[in-house]
């Protein structure tokens, strides 16, 4: 996807179904359920820094990522934060918890500025009411939100900060990246405490973790952009070259 398109095309917003949600059907035929879901969707924009929703509060929205960077981050009793996903153009946050009112697990923060469509409460539920597909398909986003959870989760407990980075940059390079011969371009969205943040690990571990990626060949940083230069190393170092 061209980060362009994703981050600096503000004339391309309103092309919504464009942006259908990620249930499993292609993007560029959403259907007619999500064509009605779509223009409920009321669009917000949200600086970066701001608050979509925070742990244990009462759900009031379903939420479709149309525009930006969402961070999902969960507080442990003991206040550590844990970043546990990241969400992008496309994506739908809130599906379940809107239903049946569960209150939010995690908290939803924006890692760069955003436009985000939110659906009421009450509206979602009629719109499950008329068509049940609806909610199996919710069930399944959350079924595979758990599992790149539980991935991620796995990632911070067994692998190396250099591992987490590349799978991250690998990530971002799927989402949001622009191909340009054998190399890819991503926006830059972190800095290097947000990185350390979302990597789970020290700014300075981050800030020599990019150092070494440099030192490799793998990365050239720029103010506004960063690219892989090396996206097969990257990938093998993230564990995911299968």
């Amino acid at each position: 996807m061209d980060c362009t398109f994703c981050l600096d095309r503000p004339d391309l917003h309103d092309q919504r179904l464009a942006l259908a949600p990620r249930w499993g059907t292609p993007l560029s035929q959403p259907g007619e359920q999500f064509k009605e879901l779509l223009s409920r969707c009321t669009a917000t924009h949200f600086a970066a820094g701001d608050i979509l929703f925070q742990q244990g509060e009462i759900p009031e929205y379903f939420f479709l990522v149309q525009h930006g960077l969402i961070k999902i981050k969960h507080s442990s009793s003991q206040g550590r934060d844990l970043t546990v996903e990241f969400l992008f153009p496309g994506d739908v946050c809130g599906a379940l918890c809107a239903l049946d009112g569960t209150p939010y697990p995690c908290t939803a923060i924006c890692v760069s500025d955003a436009q985000v469509g939110r659906v009421t409460q009450r509206d979602f539920a009629q719109l499950v009411s008329k068509d049940p597909s609806l909610m199996y398909r919710a069930c399944a986003t959350c079924r595979d939100k758990m599992s790149h959870q539980r991935n991620f989760l796995m990632g911070l407990a067994l692998e190396q900060a250099d591992g987490r980075a590349a799978r991250l940059l690998c990530l971002l390079a799927l989402r949001l990246g622009v191909a340009d011969g054998e190399t890819v371009k991503i926006p830059r969205l972190f800095d290097r405490q947000a990185l350390a943040e979302a990597i789970g690990t020290t700014s300075e571990t981050a800030i020599r973790t990019l150092s070494k990626f440099r030192k490799n060949g793998w990365i050239k940083e720029k103010a506004k952009t960063l690219t892989l230069t090396n996206v097969a190393a990257l990938r093998e170092l993230a564990g995911l070259t299968n």
